[in-house]
């Protein structure tokens, strides 16, 4: 109790100035309403708490997230916006079912089968790998995909629906039902395979051409099958041309190729592993090898040719999104259908319906500087350019309430314009409808949103957060 009463006398003694000085600023979580936070732990006073901005994390000081690759302890240590989680305790990296994108510059979902790679992008458990470019089973003469995953090709006598699915080294064929061998031959215990029946001299017969292949039900001669053309087995098709037997059908041996039916051979198609000129990519799907070295599309801006996902990237400024099957806008954006192209938002921002909406998580200091920050914050270089948000309807409402934090107050566009009416005053005169949000007569000047609805209990000076909103460009 002395000691309390000499402490409480000496610093009521001191002037205010040499007090503070002598207590030293708060650090983190401690209240900043009468000392000013710790500037060496790069504290911000936030909600009158010391903390660090979003989204900087606090490890005896507040740090920037970690990059990929870079050191970290914690997955909140790491940069949230490229999906990065910390391994072993040590390193921001992807998890098991993700790979860095160079492109993207975040962490994306590995690829499955048929999808076009580089390294180790595609999914290992499914037993892919990628190969020439494209990602599928380690060896094709043993396993086989099943539309799941990669699993082992069939023995003899099993059932089959595809000659695919039969093991090359058995040199069976589906019949339909099960792998098995033609009528000329039987499974030879000692080889393991096929093998011709007793009495059939190959020795006086002459080899066919590369062109053709042995029938063994009418012992001769007969022309390999081109594209499109049923087959039982993959030395039925002409593997000159790069065809193999894929599900009884020639066809491509990857799916990095399609036919050209006019060249009678198989050529690269749209945006898959690199080619060297125009003569490398398919003509028939109008295609030219571009200044990426990947065949796409000959592009002239309102006259592209696109089809099946072959995306209009110049005039609609889509890409080809493998796991949507559809074309698609990058993201934060969408496509607009009143300029009829992708927009961008900014990397801080949500596209909804032709706009760009931003949610503040750090606190405006009054009504007028919600605002002007929303005007004039610096966003990847740019101005953000936006106005305090307007709800003009129930819809988007709906949508608000989706995007806003629990219990957290934000100043909008609306204000008071005569006695008991209001209007979104930033963007257009347009009153506002209270059957969205119901407004109590004799409120105050200023509009703000908290969890469902708008309200006009607070006065404008006080510190909220703030919603902009912009048409998307």
């Amino acid at each position: 109790m002395v000691f309390q009463i000499f402490y409480t006398e000496f610093f009521d003694r001191l002037p205010d100035d040499d007090a503070m000085k002598l207590i030293g600023d708060s650090i983190y979580n401690e209240s900043c309403i009468w000392r000013p936070c710790l500037k060496a732990h790069n504290l911000k006073c936030i909600d009158k708490i010391c903390t660090c901005e979003s989204p900087k994390y606090y490890r005896g000081k507040c740090l920037a997230p970690s990059k990929y690759t870079e050191k970290c302890v914690f997955n909140s240590d790491c940069d949230q916006t490229q999906v990065l989680v910390c391994l072993n305790y040590s390193t921001c990296d992807c998890s098991s079912s993700m790979f860095w994108s160079t492109v993207n510059l975040k962490c994306i979902y590995r690829l499955t089968h048929g999808e076009s790679c580089s390294g180790d992008q595609c999914i290992n458990h499914l037993g892919l790998i990628c190969n020439s470019g494209a990602c599928s089973c380690p060896d094709n003469s043993r396993f086989y995909w099943n539309g799941n995953m990669c699993v082992s090709k069939k023995n003899f006598d099993q059932t089959c629906y595809s000659t695919t699915e039969c093991m090359d080294s058995e040199a069976t064929y589906c019949d339909g039902s099960k792998c098995t061998c033609t009528n000329m031959q039987y499974l030879s215990n000692s080889l393991s395979k096929c093998t011709r029946r007793l009495g059939e001299d190959l020795f006086l017969k002459c080899p066919c051409s590369i062109t053709q292949y042995f029938n063994e039900t009418i012992n001769d001669c007969v022309d390999k099958k081109l594209n499109g053309e049923t087959c039982l087995l993959t030395h039925h098709c002409r593997s000159d041309l790069g065809l193999t037997c894929q599900n009884n059908i020639c066809l491509c041996k990857s799916p990095k190729y399609t036919w050209y039916s006019a060249g009678f051979e198989c050529k690269l198609t749209y945006d898959q592993t690199t080619c060297s000129n125009d003569t490398d990519c398919n003509p028939s799907e109008n295609l030219i090898c571009s200044q990426v070295d990947k065949c796409d599309c000959k592009r002239v801006i309102n006259d592209e040719n696109y089809s099946s996902n072959h995306c209009m990237t110049l005039t609609e400024k889509t890409y080809w999104n493998f796991s949507k099957n559809k074309c698609d806008c990058y993201t934060p954006g969408g496509f607009s259908y009143l300029i009829d192209e992708c927009t961008i938002c900014f990397s801080d921002e949500i596209f909804k319906d032709e706009h760009c909406y931003f949610v503040s998580k750090n606190i405006a200091n009054g009504r007028g500087n919600a605002k002007d920050r929303c005007k004039n914050d610096n966003i990847d270089g740019e101005k953000r350019e936006s106005s305090l948000l307007a709800i003009y309807s129930v819809e988007l409402n709906n949508f608000v309430q989706t995007i806003v934090s629990q219990n957290e107050e934000y100043w909008i566009a609306g204000k008071k314009v005569n006695n008991n009416e209001y209007d979104w005053k930033e963007t257009s005169s347009t009153v506002v409808d209270e059957s969205i949000c119901s407004l109590p007569s004799n409120g105050e000047d200023c509009l703000y949103y908290r969890n469902t609805c708008f309200y006009n209990d607070k006065t404008c000076d006080k510190d909220f957060r703030f919603i902009c909103q912009r048409i998307a460009t």
